[in-house]
C-alpha cells in the first residue's frame, strides 16, 4: 500500500503537467481564433497543431499570426508556453529512460548504473520510428523514403524549414501526429545527449593527449 502511495504521488504532479500542457494549448487556440481571421479559417485541429508545433519550437510556417493582437498574443503565448513544453518534454523522456533501465533490471539484463539510455538502443528506436511513420504520415505516398525520413529529422530536431509539414485534416490525424513528433522529440533529445557524452570523452582524451 505504501508503495502505490508514493507511485500515485510521484505520476500525479507529472500528469497535471502534461494535462496542464494540453488545456493551454487548447486555450492558446481558440484565442488564436478569436483575434486572427486568416487562422480562423483554418480547421481547429490544423489550428491545434499549429499551436503544438509554436511551443515545441517546430513552426512549419504554413499557419502564422496575421493580425497585430494575434501577433502580441503569440508573443506572451510563446514565453509562457515553450518553458511548460520543455518541461513536458523532459518529464516524459526522464521516465521513459526510467522505463528501459527498469525493464533490464526485471530482466536481469544489467543493474541500473546510468542515467542515459545507450546510443545503439536510441539509434535503433530512431531507426524503428522514421519506419513506423513513413508509413502513417508520408510525404510522397510510397513509404519509407529519403523525404519521410528527412521530415522526421527536422520536425523531431525542431529544425522545421517549412518545406515539409503534416497535415491534421481530423481529431484522430492530429493525435496520431502530435504523439508522433512527442515520441521523436524525446528521442532526438536522448541521441543528442548521448553524443555530446562521447563528443566529451574525445575532447577529453584530446586534451589529455595534445
Amino acid at each position: 500500500m505504501k508503495q502505490y502511495i508514493k507511485l500515485v504521488r510521484v505520476l500525479v504532479p507529472q500528469l497535471l503537467v502534461v494535462i496542464l500542457f494540453i488545456l493551454y494549448v487548447v486555450a492558446g487556440s481558440a484565442i488564436f481564433v478569436m483575434l486572427d481571421e486568416k487562422i480562423a479559417n483554418e480547421t481547429f485541429t490544423e489550428v491545434l497543431l499549429f499551436s503544438f508545433t509554436t511551443l515545441t519550437t517546430i513552426g512549419y510556417g504554413n499557419i502564422s499570426p496575421a493580425t497585430k493582437s494575434s501577433q502580441l498574443f503569440c508573443i506572451a503565448f510563446s514565453i509562457v508556453g515553450i518553458p511548460m513544453a520543455l518541461l513536458t518534454l523532459a518529464n516524459l523522456g526522464k521516465y521513459l529512460t526510467k522505463v528501459y533501465w527498469l525493464m533490464l533490471v526485471c530482466f536481469g539484463k544489467v543493474s541500473c548504473q546510468n542515467a542515459n539510455m545507450p546510443l545503439p538502443t536510441t539509434i535503433t528506436l530512431l531507426l524503428v520510428t522514421f519506419a513506423f511513420g513513413s508509413f502513417f504520415f508520408y510525404e510522397t505516398g510510397r513509404g519509407f523514403t529519403v523525404d519521410d525520413i528527412y521530415f522526421s529529422v527536422i520536425s523531431f530536431s525542431t529544425v522545421g524549414f517549412g518545406d515539409r509539414k503534416p497535415s491534421a485534416d481530423n481529431p484522430w490525424m492530429l493525435m496520431g501526429m502530435v504523439l508522433y513528433l512527442i515520441w521523436g522529440m524525446i528521442l532526438m533529445t536522448t541521441l543528442f545527449a548521448a553524443i555530446s557524452v562521447y563528443l566529451r570523452a574525445v575532447f577529453s582524451f584530446l586534451s589529455i593527449n595534445f
